[in-house]
C-alpha cells in the first residue's frame, strides 16, 4: 500500500439543468516516488533532486476544459503541497507523449519539459513526458 503524503483538490459547480453540485475536476499532489522501475531521462539542468512535489492526478470534465478549471486545480494542488506538506522545491507533472492537448496546457501555464520515461503498461511501452516548475512557491506566487 502506498503511504506517501498526498492532498486532493476537487472542483465543483452547480449543474445548470438540475441545480445540483457536480464534480468538474480533480487534482492530487503527492511526494514523488522515485523508487519505481522507470528509466528517467532528465533534461540538462534537471534531476530528481529538484522535485519534492508531484501532481499525480489532473482531470477536467469534457465541456468545461479551456475555462480555467485545470489551471486552478494545478495551482490549488501546489498550494496544498506548500501549505500542508511543506513542499518547497520543484513540481513535476507527467503525461503521455501522445497527449498533445495536455502537453500544450502545461506549457501555457508556465511549465517546461524536464524529463522523459518509458512505462511498461501490460507489456506495451508507453512514452511519457514530464513538465515542471522550479519551485512550488514561485509557481504560486510565494
Amino acid at each position: 500500500m502506498d503511504k506517501r503524503e498526498m492532498a486532493y483538490i476537487v472542483a465543483e459547480r452547480k449543474d445548470p439543468k438540475t441545480g445540483e453540485l457536480e464534480v468538474i475536476g480533480t487534482s492530487q499532489v503527492i511526494v514523488p516516488w522515485w523508487d519505481r522501475a522507470y528509466n528517467y531521462q532528465f533534461n540538462e539542468g534537471w534531476s530528481q533532486d529538484d522535485f519534492d512535489c508531484e501532481i499525480d492526478t489532473l482531470y477536467v470534465k469534457i465541456g468545461v476544459q479551456g475555462g480555467g478549471v485545470g489551471r486552478k486545480l494545478v495551482l490549488g494542488a501546489m498550494q496544498k503541497g506548500y501549505d500542508r506538506l511543506n513542499m518547497r522545491r520543484g513540481v513535476i507533472i507527467w503525461t503521455h507523449e501522445q497527449n498533445y492537448q495536455t502537453r500544450e496546457f502545461y506549457k501555457r501555464i508556465g511549465c517546461v519539459e524536464v524529463a522523459r520515461r518509458t512505462l511498461d503498461q501490460g507489456g506495451a511501452p508507453s512514452e511519457c513526458v514530464a513538465y515542471g516548475f522550479r519551485s512550488v512557491g514561485g509557481a504560486i506566487g510565494k
